[in-house]
């Protein structure tokens, strides 16, 4: 049903997540997928979604409302989504086979809500296709602002930079040479690659930057592996090597014509590591395998010096108390507003020529 274009849409990378326990019994995410069927038992459709107890891992902020329901009087939670677990990513969130109707299972959707007693349906990065159906069925629109690459036809990384302002090009060159002189070596690992001990090694690396937050590693090193097993070739680690050991990596997922930049983490501190495998080894990678995109995840205004453009987002809510609709959908409407602005503003940080 999900096909080959976007791999966080894929079963493998869902049954993944369940079968390591990153989501379902003791965790906040709680299965509830519908499926839709023919008479005949043909399928038609398919809408992972999750009950949820709290906002962690959803990146489309909602504290507030949760404030706002609890100074009401009310509960907040649980709430329904309708989301990729832990991945801010555009992947498609309902899946239909040719000629299927998206009405019916939104429609189901909304009535799960009921029968669960839930307090609202959110719809994170939502695609452009299921919007409209979604407006239309008295959902709220939120824009949020990400920054991506986009691949104008570059033959390697130096015609990239051809567009940036001189200073911009000589401060990017910089960090890549201090990374280079540091002695360390990037090597890139597909999953089909990766054995058992590195996998161990590159999820502590990521959870210690997760650590260091304060905050404990959504997914375990079983989950790495299973990704690694079910997705193959389409994860991607870019790590750096001091000698025979894993001090530093950035892991990707890649598709058929995006890459998405997901964990990093490091027990060095090198000046410019972290945008080199951050950013500039997935640039690399997106040229050499003509890919149209590169989203190396939320946040991070420092990617506008180093050529990710403002992007905006759009998520879709379905609130169920009448009385706090019509305040919700003026917090929504003045943020729309905001991001609108911002990302204006935004692109004038942009290190590209001054004539684009």
């Amino acid at each position: 049903m999900a096909g080959a274009d976007n791999p966080f849409a894929s079963h493998a990378f869902l049954s993944a997540l369940e079968d390591s326990g990153a989501v379902g019994a003791g965790t906040a995410w709680e299965p509830h997928h519908l499926v839709a069927t023919r008479d005949d038992g043909a399928l038609t459709g398919i809408l992972p979604l999750y009950l949820k107890h709290d906002s962690f891992g959803e990146f489309v902020f909602d504290w507030a409302w949760a404030e706002a329901w609890h100074r009401a009087g009310r509960a907040y939670y649980p709430k329904l989504i309708a989301a990729t677990p832990y991945s801010p990513v555009g992947a498609p969130k309902l899946l239909l086979s040719a000629g299927a109707d998206a009405q019916p299972i939104v429609d189901a959707a909304l009535g799960l809500v009921e029968d669960l007693d839930a307090s609202s349906l959110h719809w994170l990065f939502v695609e452009d296709a299921l919007t409209q159906v979604l407006v239309e069925s008295s959902h709220l629109l939120r824009n949020d602002c990400q920054y991506h690459w986009q691949n104008d036809g570059y033959r390697d990384f130096d015609d990239f930079l051809t567009r940036f302002r001189s200073a911009k090009r000589k401060a990017l060159r910089r960090e890549r040479k201090l990374v280079a002189a540091s002695g360390l070596v990037i090597r890139r690992h597909s999953g089909t690659e990766i054995d058992d001990a590195l996998w161990t090694r590159l999820h502590a690396l990521t959870a210690r930057s997760f650590h260091l937050r304060g905050n404990p590693h959504y997914l375990s090193a079983a989950c790495y592996r299973l990704l690694g097993e079910r997705l193959g070739d389409a994860v991607q680690a870019f790590v750096a090597w001091d000698d025979d050991r894993p001090v530093a990596c950035a892991l990707c997922i890649d598709s058929n014509d995006v890459l998405f930049g997901r964990y990093w983490g490091a027990e060095v501190n090198v000046p410019g590591l972290h945008f080199e495998l951050c950013y500039y080894q997935g640039i690399e990678y997106c040229i050499e395998r003509k890919r149209m995109r590169f989203e190396p995840g939320a946040q991070g205004e420092h990617k506008l010096a180093r050529g990710f453009e403002p992007v905006r987002t759009v998520s879709a809510h379905w609130v169920r108390d009448g009385e706090l609709r019509a305040p919700v959908a003026d917090w929504c409407r003045r943020e729309r507003e905001m991001v609108a602005d911002y990302m204006e503003s935004a692109r004038n940080h942009l290190p590209f020529h001054r004539d684009e």
